[in-house]
């Protein structure tokens, strides 16, 4: 039987032949994670070949054997084990917590370790062979990447283990890759209890058993998971990664290093998203096939509905349309949508979804016009109830106290008989003129909208 020699560590003065092995470095990240055991594997045997403690360095280095084709890293807590939480500073790291990642063996890699790098591990781990199997460790990286926007998972991010360390990024893949990872952790904790003061774990623990089925949707394969830390919407995630990231690089010195990090990393959030039912061929008066904010999906409903279903207990939607805006005057609807196999222009039904992102906090009113019914839903609640059958007209508007941050909007609306539609939703914060409601609300003044 083969005895692997000695794993030492690259800096260390050890005689060992260095030529029979490749030098690896581990560099794990919640950010930065202090006095932490660092265990490696052989992926093939799960063989250990070594074990290492971050210390205050954060990372580790190894030396792999040139026979060992794929690794899996295991990071974990422990008594003297600490990290930086990038929303709530330092924190214990319970010896309960382990982080893992998989990677392909080369020399002078620097193998990074991140909630990514765990959802990708789990990933593989539902495979034939699981990480046995180079494939499998390959594609389980690609497909958590694809499904967050990232080409890379398992690049090493710039260590961020406190407040000062944001300074010390540049315009390169590790400093993104730490914009990325911080921007998580913020958006994070937003939405967890104020009471909570690891935000990073509590991403960490739900955000990668969501992620292992390859899409975020707030389910591990079927089954639904609890207290979500983030919004289960894949426009509503990615509007608060998105922000969160902006409010990192606005208190970044470098004013150049801003706009970079800005246009070339915040500006690019992409998650993926499934759309059920075909995408509509061209521009409708309730949305078009070109991306935007808000997701429009088509319903059938039974003739003579006289009020909104729940569409999560009717049959899936029959098309997919997107808009920034939802401004449909009094007007016919006589022709079907484009696209979708329906024929249908009434007793149908929209439900439209995505972010409204709130910049300051106050008091804001929302009111719709509508023929039939219809309702505007903001974190689940309900704030307008205009449902029913009816002539064009309005609801009462309503006020409602928002705090700053990433919102989830939904807007539900049924067409009932033929072949008149409306459907016009407002919002504006409270004190400035009404307007035809937008994924951004303004908090400025702006041009009134006729009513």
């Amino acid at each position: 039987m083969w005895v692997f020699p000695p794993i030492i560590n690259s800096n260390s003065s050890s005689s060992t032949n260095t030529s029979n092995f490749n030098s690896i470095t581990i560099s794990p990240s919640l950010g930065k994670i202090f006095n932490a055991k660092v265990t490696l594997r052989n992926a093939k045997t799960n063989a250990i070949l070594g074990t290492r403690n971050t210390s205050s360095l954060g990372k580790v280095n190894f030396q792999v054997p040139k026979d060992v084709q794929d690794v899996v890293v295991e990071v974990e807590g422990g008594a003297t084990a600490k990290y930086f939480d990038e929303a709530k500073g330092e924190q214990d790291l319970p010896s309960t917590v382990k982080i893992r990642a998989a990677a392909p063996v080369t020399d002078k890699a620097d193998i990074g370790v991140s909630v990514f790098t765990e959802a990708a591990v789990k990933h593989a781990e539902k495979l034939t062979d699981g990480l046995k199997k180079s494939a499998n460790i390959i594609s389980a990286n690609k497909k958590i990447g694809e499904a967050v926007g990232l080409s890379n998972i398992i690049q090493a991010p710039v260590l961020i283990g406190s407040d000062n360390d944001y300074n010390t990024l540049k315009d390169d893949a590790a400093s993104a890759y730490a914009l990325q990872l911080a921007g998580l952790v913020k958006a994070a904790a937003s939405k967890v209890p104020t009471t909570v003061t690891t935000p990073a774990l509590s991403l960490l623990n739900t955000l990668s058993d969501d992620l292992s089925d390859g899409i975020v949707d707030g389910k591990n394969e079927a089954a639904q998971l609890s207290n979500l830390p983030y919004a289960a919407l894949a426009s509503v995630f990615a509007a608060s990664w998105q922000l969160a990231m902006q409010q990192v690089i606005t208190n970044l010195n470098n004013v150049e290093l801003r706009a970079a990090l800005k246009t070339k990393v915040a500006d690019k959030v992409e998650i993926k998203d499934i759309n059920i039912g075909t995408v509509v061929t061209g521009d409708t008066d309730f949305g078009g096939g070109d991306k935007a904010a808000w997701k429009g999906e088509v319903y059938l409903l039974a003739t003579n509905t006289s009020k909104l279903p729940d569409f999560n207990n009717i049959d899936p939607p029959i098309g997919t349309l997107f808009t920034d805006k939802i401004d449909i005057s009094p007007r016919s609807f006589t022709d079907p949508f484009p696209g979708v196999p329906s024929n249908r222009f009434e007793w149908f039904g929209v439900r439209y979804q995505g972010p409204l992102t709130i910049s300051e906090a106050g008091d804001y009113q929302f009111r719709t016009v509508s023929d039939d019914g219809s309702k505007i839903f903001i974190d689940d609640v309900l704030v307008v109830n205009h449902d029913g059958q009816h002539a064009p007209s309005s609801s009462a508007r309503v006020t409602v106290n928002l705090n700053a941050g990433v919102h989830t909007l939904r807007v539900e609306y049924f067409q009932g008989p033929a072949t008149q539609i409306a459907l016009q939703v407002f919002g504006n914060k409270v004190g400035l003129p009404e307007k035809i409601l937008t994924p951004v609300i303004p908090v400025t003044t702006v041009e009134a909208v006729a009513q």
